[in-house]
């Protein structure tokens, strides 16, 4: 089992870009987290990956640029 790696399905630990469990607090290691939409590869937790959905739904109603930040930074408010 590869625990260091996030871009490996099986990973378990903190999520890259908010330092919390992966998929969740409530599961941590149980099951993949959600895969970032950054780079298609990373996983991060759930709650990161509603954020980068979010992120960029509201952007691209507003017309405005929807490319996140890297995986290793969190995403913006």
């Amino acid at each position: 089992m590869n625990t260091t790696d996030p871009k490996q399905s099986n990973y378990g630990g903190p999520c890259p870009r908010c330092g919390g469990a992966v998929p969740n607090a409530a599961a941590p290691g149980k099951y993949p987290g959600a895969l970032s939409r950054y780079d298609n590869e990373t996983y991060i937790c759930s709650g990161c990956g509603q954020a980068e959905a979010m992120w960029q739904y509201v952007r691209s109603q507003e017309g405005l640029d929807i490319t996140l930040p890297p995986v290793n930074e969190p995403v913006p408010v």
